[in-house]
């Protein structure tokens, strides 16, 4: 874990280094993601912005959490509701049970 508490760990919100994030998601799914399929995920997805993904680094900037968010467009009874479902939501094992899922969720469901 970083020197910092969760609390003094700061939520970066944008994409992240492309060869860390094929890094992190390879470790936290256990399994191989190319760089095509990232690219695919985090520059070409429909209504993809870059202030859906929300991260946590430690203090040698490696990506130690991450979550994405995916837009979506639901409708209710003929009225239009935008929501956002996460997807890609992971902590490196090293670093689990220290609240940085938590602390992503929060700041991921206060954007707008």
């Amino acid at each position: 874990m970083s020197n910092k508490t969760t609390a003094e760990l700061e939520v970066h919100q944008g994409v992240p280094d492309q060869e860390q994030l094929v890094h992190v998601l390879q470790t936290c799914f256990d399994g191989p993601r190319s760089r095509d399929h990232v690219e695919w995920k985090y520059d070409r997805f429909p209504d993809f912005e870059d202030k859906h993904v929300f991260f946590i680094s430690d203090d040698s900037g490696n990506i130690i959490a991450l979550r994405r968010l995916f837009y979506k467009e639901i409708r209710i009874d003929g009225r239009k509701i935008d929501a956002f479902v996460g997807g890609d939501s992971c902590v490196v094992p090293s670093h689990r049970e220290h609240g940085l899922f938590s602390t992503l969720l929060a700041q991921s469901t206060a954007f707008e």
